[in-house]
């Protein structure tokens, strides 16, 4: 059984995924138009302010996750409540995750395959992830980093030939603007609290303020360079009416006839991504049931959660996903 202890480098690793996550693919369907970018780097605050306001905590209350430090300083039904939101809001963003990764092997690869399936096979390794421990998910996330980047950059360079800057020339449009701004935003803001609520092995300040400053760079980076990239290539407009931009621009790269389905490796980066994502709020849920229930081990019932994970993202009909989204 491994170790639920993360280095700084773990830490930062899990982080930044997670925060990435989806929107390395499927962030589609935007208003701002040529502005997306900007309008993330904008809200990236969404992630620092919760996780600056935990490390604040933690140079009073030296606790171990974000359960404990309620626990610590308000009374128990307070408690409870915070606790039973903070479940239900990974349940949410973990089966929309995975029902946004169905959703594009169904559109781009395999549109026969069950959803039950695939989303069985990524919780059941999200699941033994956990299972085996968080420095397990933190050392996953480290190599899926890499991949992510090598190819983010690979991809960036060789979509070189095709960019148009007058792609990012757009009309700002305010309203556009402020309802892909609250977006992610509140994506960021929530998805921080889980990921505080999962990893609870990250103890003193400044350990946590590196996580905070590298992490969230690094995912700002990654998915404001993924925006750039995709904007240049196909232009805010046709972004704007696809639901996965970054498989359509990575598509369009032509370069010499031996390499076919290049498109491929946004699906592959999703799968990671989707894996450490549904990991984290799999933990996260376990270790809300464990203080709950005062169960011993919280990973005991991680197999359980996960199954409970692909059941539920199977069985969702959603049409506008990201409105779901935009809600919760």
């Amino acid at each position: 059984m491994g170790s639920d202890r993360l280095n700084v480098t773990q830490a930062v690793s899990l982080l930044c995924v997670f925060l990435c996550g989806n929107l390395t693919v499927t962030y589609g369907e935007m208003r701002s138009g040529g502005y997306a970018p900007l309008c993330f780097l904008a809200s990236a605050l969404g992630g620092v302010l919760p996780m600056a306001l935990y490390a604040y905590i933690l140079k009073f209350r030296q606790t171990g996750n974000i359960y404990d430090t309620v626990a610590v300083l308000f009374k128990k039904p307070f408690f409870i409540a915070f606790s039973i939101i903070l479940i239900l809001l990974a349940v949410v963003y973990g089966c929309l995750s995975l029902k946004m990764f169905t959703q594009m092997i169904g559109a781009t690869a395999l549109p026969n395959t069950p959803a039950l399936l695939l989303a069985f096979c990524v919780c059941f390794v999200s699941a033994i992830m956990v299972k085996s421990g968080m420095n397990v998910a933190g050392k996953s996330a480290f190599v899926f980093l890499i991949f992510v980047c090598a190819t983010l950059i690979i991809t960036s360079l060789l979509t070189m030939s095709d960019i148009n800057f007058k792609n990012l020339y757009d009309v700002f449009r305010f309203n556009g603007f402020i309802y892909d701004f609250i977006y992610f935003f509140c994506g960021t803001f929530c998805k921080t609290i889980i990921f505080i609520g999962a990893v609870s092995h990250i103890v003193g300040t400044k350990p946590v303020k590196k996580v905070i400053i590298l992490g969230g760079a690094l995912a700002v980076a990654i998915v404001t360079i993924t925006m750039l990239r995709d904007i240049l290539t196909l232009g805010s407009n046709v972004c704007a009416m696809l639901s996965f931009p970054s498989y359509y621009a990575v598509s369009a790269i032509k370069l010499f006839d031996f390499i076919q389905r290049i498109e491929v490796i946004s699906t592959v980066n999703m799968l990671f991504c989707c894996i450490i994502e549904v990991a984290v709020c799999i933990y996260c849920v376990c270790i809300g049931i464990s203080r709950l229930s005062k169960v011993p081990c919280a990973k005991n019932v991680a197999l359980p959660v996960g199954l409970c994970f692909a059941g539920v993202s199977a069985s969702l009909n959603i049409v506008d996903i990201k409105s779901v989204f935009f809600w919760f």
